[in-house]
């Protein structure tokens, strides 16, 4: 501890001493792989640093074959392209339980149907894409 410049009564801590881990910059030059950002975030803050203690997080109880990995997934995984990845999940040993919303079953067999979905297109109302027959969405469906 040191005292503060400003007001010399009180003490300034260091965070060390209170058993805080300081953030670190990403530094892109030491990154080689997937795996090196996604820790290198986790030393980050707000979104970088959740992603990165999720993936320890699920390496840890992929590791601990007395743990029960649940996954729980909503539609949105579909549609942001990310069924491939929960399958790999799936065949690799990664989970061993899925629950998931009707809409992710829904948006899955949509896809299996012949559906895509699309970036919406700012500017492109309702109306139109009624016309168009693509259904709104957050992103949009179409029969291809």
């Amino acid at each position: 501890m040191r005292p503060d410049p400003v007001n010399p009564k009180r003490m300034l801590h260091d965070g060390r001493e209170d058993g805080l881990e300081p953030l670190e910059p990403l530094d892109l030059t030491a990154i080689e792989s997937c795996s090196d950002l996604v820790r290198g975030m986790a030393k980050t803050a707000f979104g970088g640093r959740q992603l990165g203690e999720a993936l320890d997080v699920l390496l840890e109880m992929v590791r601990d074959e007395s743990c029960l990995v649940v996954g729980t997934f909503s539609g949105a995984m579909t549609v942001a392209k990310m069924g491939k990845v929960l399958c790999d999940m799936i065949d690799l040993g990664m989970l061993d339980v899925v629950v998931a919303t009707g809409a992710f079953i829904t948006h899955g067999l949509t896809e299996a149907a012949g559906l895509v979905h699309y970036k919406h297109k700012p500017g492109m109302d309702d109306p139109e894409l009624f016309k168009r027959a693509i259904t709104a969405s957050t992103t949009r469906s179409r029969w291809s």
